[in-house]
């Protein structure tokens, strides 16, 4: 059921937010992404609406970005669980390092981009959560050239790269 976000007496809204762009990095790009707003509480419960937020983007240079964002507010608002999870296929190009490089010195590549961010927080006070934070990021650079800074492996960060982390969160949220 499309509706729009006019309707706030609804259990659930679905939005679609549309995108074409132009930029000199990834030439004429368009996608899709969606808001979609429901309820996961009985009738008479004044915690905030759930989100799930999907979106995806492909431009003129082949380059692909999916993203997809939740919002959760189980327990009556009690706690506040944020996820967000994302792929990026991106053809790019480089030219070195500096002032000096040249056209000439083009050299072509796909950064392949993983992340995986969960944060789980309990309310503090009205619109003040806090709780613990992981982040999982992959990425690596794929299709090089033969030949190249790039395919010797001679620029720092051309090597595959994957982080992760846990700490602890604070967010201010109105929402």
């Amino acid at each position: 059921m499309l509706m729009t976000a006019k309707e706030p007496d609804r259990d659930r809204v679905v939005l679609p937010v549309p995108a074409v762009f132009f930029t000199p990095e990834t030439g004429f790009g368009g996608g899709i992404g969606c808001v979609y707003s429901y309820r996961l509480r009985p009738e008479g419960d004044v915690s905030k609406d759930a989100l799930l937020i999907p979106a995806a983007i492909y431009t003129e240079k082949k380059q692909t970005i999916l993203r997809l964002f939740t919002q959760h507010y189980p327990a009556a608002g009690k706690y506040f669980i944020d996820t967000s999870l994302a792929y990026v296929d991106y053809p790019d190009k480089f030219y070195g390092i500096g002032d000096q490089t040249e056209l000439f010195d083009e050299e072509t590549f796909t950064e392949q981009y993983q992340s995986v961010d969960l944060n789980f927080y309990r309310s503090l006070a009205d619109n003040l959560y806090l709780g613990p934070a992981l982040r999982f990021d992959h990425a690596r650079l794929v299709d090089l050239g033969e030949e190249g800074r790039l395919a010797e492996g001679s620029v720092f960060g051309s090597e595959s790269l994957t982080l992760r982390g846990a700490g602890v969160s604070l967010r201010y949220s109105t929402r």
